[in-house]
Order: structure tokens, then C-alpha cells, then sequence
């Protein structure tokens, strides 16, 4: 069973520490959030994605 699942991971949450760092991470497609201004999210869809395990 993929953990994901069992436990109930939608992603992951970073606080950036300034705004170079927030521009870093949005390279990797994590999706600035629009109320907190250097928190971003990265959907487990994507984290699935770059390791290769594609889920149903």
C-alpha cells in the first residue's frame, strides 16, 4: 500500500524564508499560496510524479 493513501498526505507545506527562496522552490513546481506571501505547497501528485510512483 502506498503510505499516501493509508495516511493522508495531500502534500507538502514550505515556509520560505524570503523571496529568492520562494522563487527557487516555484522552479519546482510548488504553487506560491496566495493569503500567507512566502508559503508555498507542493501536491503529492507531483512528489508521486518526480519519483516515478504513479498512483489509481
Amino acid at each position: 500500500m502506498i503510505v499516501h493513501k493509508a495516511v493522508g498526505i495531500t502534500g507538502i507545506i514550505v515556509d520560505a524564508k524570503e523571496e529568492r527562496v520562494k522563487e527557487y522552490y516555484k522552479k519546482y513546481n510548488f504553487i506560491p499560496l496566495p493569503d500567507i506571501l512566502l508559503t508555498l505547497f507542493l501536491p503529492i501528485k507531483s512528489i508521486l510524479e518526480a519519483f516515478q510512483i504513479i498512483s489509481e
